[in-house]
C-alpha cells in the first residue's frame, strides 16, 4: 500500500486512478480497515466489499490482487497475465 500511494501521488494530476477493495467479508474488526489506512497516509479511494461481490466478479481469490483497468473499463493486465 505504500507504494501504491506512491504512486498515486505520483501520477494522480495525469488522470490515474486507485481503488482499493477490501474483501471486508475476511475482516474480523472494521476499525483495522479505517487504522490502517489512516496510519499509512492512503489518499485514494478504498472500499470495502461487505458481500464478495466484488472479489466473485474479478476473480480474487488471492489477496492482494491488483488489475490495470484502462478509461475505458477494460482490464489490460493483472496477477495473471500480462494483457487479457
Amino acid at each position: 500500500m505504500p507504494d501504491m500511494q506512491k504512486f498515486y501521488e505520483r501520477y494522480k494530476d495525469e488522470g490515474v486512478e486507485i481503488v482499493a477493495v477490501n474483501l471486508t467479508q475476511s475482516e474480523k474488526q472494521l476499525e483495522q480497515v479505517a487504522r490502517f489506512i489512516q496510519e499509512y497516509g492512503i489518499t485514494f479511494t478504498v472500499v470495502l466489499d461487505e458481500k464478495g461481490e466484488v472479489s466473485r466478479q474479478y476473480l480474487a481469490h488471492a489477496i492482494p490482487a491488483s488489475y490495470l483497468i484502462d478509461s475505458q473499463g477494460i482490464i489490460r493486465k493483472n496477477d495473471w497475465t500480462d494483457e487479457l
